[in-house]
């Protein structure tokens, strides 16, 4: 589970994060020491999505978007009503911000 966010991101410890580019318009972030997943980063744009478990607190949250929802296996359901983002809304996100 992810919580996004829009702006300029600052992180503790930067020395120990390692950015991978997942494909053409993302990359990823990990700790170099555990191997953890930090979050995914929509290159050219502020959005990231930030892996929940690493806030000490996350229970006044609000779960409101999911991500790539077209390749979600069929058995993965969230009972709450979400905004649904495909693959290709978030290129078209990537693809606005780039202009």
């Amino acid at each position: 589970m992810s919580l996004m966010y829009n702006g300029e991101l600052t992180v503790e410890g930067q020395d120990n994060i390692r950015h991978y580019p997942s494909s053409q318009w993302a990359e990823r972030a990990f700790c170099q020491q555990c191997g953890s997943h930090l979050y995914y980063h929509l290159t050219g744009t502020q959005n990231y999505y930030l892996a929940a478990w690493i806030f000490n607190d996350i229970k006044n949250l609000d779960f409101t978007s999911e991500v790539f929802i077209d390749k979600k296996p069929t058995c993965y359901a969230f009972a709450n009503p979400t905004q649904k983002l495909t693959e290709a809304d978030i290129l078209a996100i990537v693809n606005q911000n780039s202009k």
